[in-house]
């Protein structure tokens, strides 16, 4: 007995020692989230009214504590869009960081899709997640999703914008789109 112990010692550490602590730390952190580049984005598309409408929404937070809201993702015929207005603001560490914790407290990186698949209109909202590298390595939300989690995180997200700000962004936005469709079509 004592041998396949000391056989079963020897095996693991042989196998052990190849590996980094940070191989350990990815090995137990499968999902790869980082706060690192960009702390999360927030992404809010209407399914109904005029192609105008179409446009994504976004909020994204970056780990340098500046927030861009802008509005992306026009596509009508043969028309393409992919940026289309948007505005930056500055936050505070404590703002990020209250992101931050609502994100892991809700556990937004085990979140599946929660969005209401009986709806026929209103808006997709998804709220996505980074790795050290700014690539997406998470997404979670749905057609109008109410899951008590993902509403906690968005109403955090939202928490650190000047008030009516996403609002404002995506009316300049459909006035800048407006425009550019008149003057280029």
């Amino acid at each position: 007995m004592k041998k396949y112990i000391v056989l079963l010692f020897g095996l693991s550490s042989i196998f052990l020692v190849g590996c980094s602590s940070d191989d350990i730390k990815k090995a137990n952190n499968k999902s790869n989230v980082s706060y690192e580049t960009v702390v999360c984005e927030y992404t809010s598309q209407p399914t109904c009214w005029t192609a105008i409408d179409f446009i994504s929404t976004n909020i994204k937070i970056y780990a340098d504590n500046t927030v861009e809201v802008y509005c992306s993702d026009f596509q009508d015929n043969e028309i393409t869009v992919d940026y289309i207005y948007g505005e930056t603001f500055e936050i505070t560490e404590e703002q990020k960081q209250f992101v931050i914790d609502a994100i892991k407290k809700n556990k937004i990186e085990k979140m599946k899709n929660c969005g209401d698949e009986e709806s026929c209109d209103g808006d997709y909202s998804y709220i996505r997640l980074f790795d050290v590298n700014g690539e997406k390595v998470h997404s979670c939300g749905g057609l109008n999703p109410s899951n008590k989690k993902f509403t906690n995180a968005k109403n955090a997200i939202f928490s650190v914008l000047p008030e009516d700000t996403f609002r404002d962004v995506h009316n300049k936005a459909t006035d800048v789109l407006i425009e550019y469709l008149i003057e280029n079509y």
